[in-house]
């Protein structure tokens, strides 16, 4: 009996040991081949939907806006993207097809993007890496994108703020009045009022400002104007 019992210590010990070695050798085989992968940092993509149906964004296939749809004049947020050079493909939403199909960007980790929409070709979408400045604690900031595809251009006032972008321009951040201000729009160069309205923006607070359309337009193709809060 005790032959026994000493048998059987042995044979439950062996196998403990060559367990532990099995490991160790598994632990050493993965340093030496360098198997563990590094961990990449995503890029972070803002989209802004300057056309006239709302769209869904997708990467290298892979839908990224998959809380809701972008509706026109209005944005993603960043979203999480994979870093280094990708495809890029638009479908409006509920269609079966893309409208923009392998759109090339190359989008470096740890950086914010934004890629304006403002038609259905590949030449109406713009992209720009983004430098949001630090929110002021004593007014607003804003900046503006022209999606408005207007014979000879426009030009937009907003408070002290006077831009005259052409098509599918985007304007650097800009610090400004918080509180209401006033918006002009005005065929560039002429005194022909496209648009009058008034905004508020908050102390702190980071925007989009977006024209859409053209004048005398009807429906989803109507001169409009949105403001976009450009959150991180």
């Amino acid at each position: 009996m005790k032959q026994l019992a000493v048998k059987n210590f042995i044979k439950q010990n062996i196998k403990v040991i060559m367990l532990f070695a099995a490991i160790a050798i598994g632990l050493t085989s993965c340093r030496e081949t360098g198997d563990i992968a590094p961990v990449v940092n995503p890029a972070y993509i803002n989209v802004v939907n300057a056309d006239t149906a709302a769209i869904n964004f997708y990467q290298n296939g892979t839908r990224l806006n998959n809380i809701s749809s972008i509706a026109t004049g209005s944005q993603s947020g960043y979203l999480n993207a994979t870093a280094g050079a990708g495809i890029y493909q638009v479908k409006k939403a509920g269609a079966a097809n893309y409208v923009i199909n392998n759109y090339p960007l190359t989008l470096d980790s740890g950086l914010f993007y934004s890629i304006f929409i403002a038609g259905e070709t590949p030449d109406k979408v713009y992209f720009t890496q983004d430098f949001p400045p630090a929110a002021s604690s004593t007014g607003a900031v804003i900046r503006y994108f022209n999606g408005s595809p207007v014979s000879g251009g426009i030009d937009v006032n907003i408070g002290s703020l006077t831009y005259s972008s052409p098509f599918g321009s985007t304007t650097a951040f800009t610090y400004i009045s918080y509180g209401a201000n006033q918006v002009t729009i005005y065929q560039h160069n002429t005194n022909t009022l496209i648009y009058s309205g008034t905004v508020t923006l908050l102390v702190g607070g980071v925007y989009t400002l977006l024209t859409t359309g053209v004048p005398g337009g009807t429906g989803s193709n109507g001169f409009a104007v949105s403001l976009v809060l450009f959150n991180q």
